[in-house]
């Protein structure tokens, strides 16, 4: 079969399939293709634990605790952020006591504002007032996380609408339970 170049030898053209313009027997493709990604699966046991035993110790195969390994990214700012926000979520009745946690949760954090929900306007109105000592709290117990205002949401209500299509009408009196 004539090379590349040589005399007779066909010109790859335009569209031309690639095992055509390089001269492959296309019956033995699919086979050398496999063999590259099969080689370590032809070896038996004895000779894959040989394989390990023998880059055992060599650079990049010592074990290392997933501590050491998620170190560099505790060191970004953002990361030592958002795991402070988690750290407030998951601690938030030790961070601001039993009784206030039982009626609130911390909704978002952004730009140094905590917003916090409450189960009901009464409530609602206690932390409003009670914002400032909370955030002296927030501050002095979750390391990272820079609270400069707390923002209390008013509390969800029931409503009997269902969403953005929900059908005007007569309402509440069309709402059944």
């Amino acid at each position: 079969m004539p090379r590349h170049g040589e005399a007779g030898a066909e010109q790859p053209t335009p569209g031309m399939p690639v095992a055509q313009a390089l001269r492959l027997d296309p019956t033995l493709l699919p086979e050398q293709i496999f063999a590259v990604y099969c080689s370590d699966a032809a070896l038996d046991d004895d000779e894959r634990r040989q394989k390990a035993h023998d880059s055992f110790g060599k650079p990049g195969r010592d074990p290392i605790t997933i501590s050491t390994a998620l170190m560099p990214m505790m060191d970004d700012p953002v990361w030592r952020r958002g795991m402070a926000v988690a750290q407030l979520s998951q601690n938030w009745e030790q961070i601001v006591g039993a009784a206030i946690a039982a009626n609130c949760r911390p909704v978002s954090y952004k730009d140094g504002v905590l917003t916090i929900r409450p189960l009901s306007t009464v409530w609602g109105q206690q932390l409003t007032f009670m914002a400032p000592q909370i955030k002296q709290a927030l501050n002095s117990r979750v390391k990272g996380l820079d609270v400069t205002e707390v923002k209390v949401t008013a509390a969800s209500s029931i409503t009997f609408r269902r969403g953005k299509w929900d059908v005007k009408g007569r309402g509440v009196r069309d709402t059944y339970f």
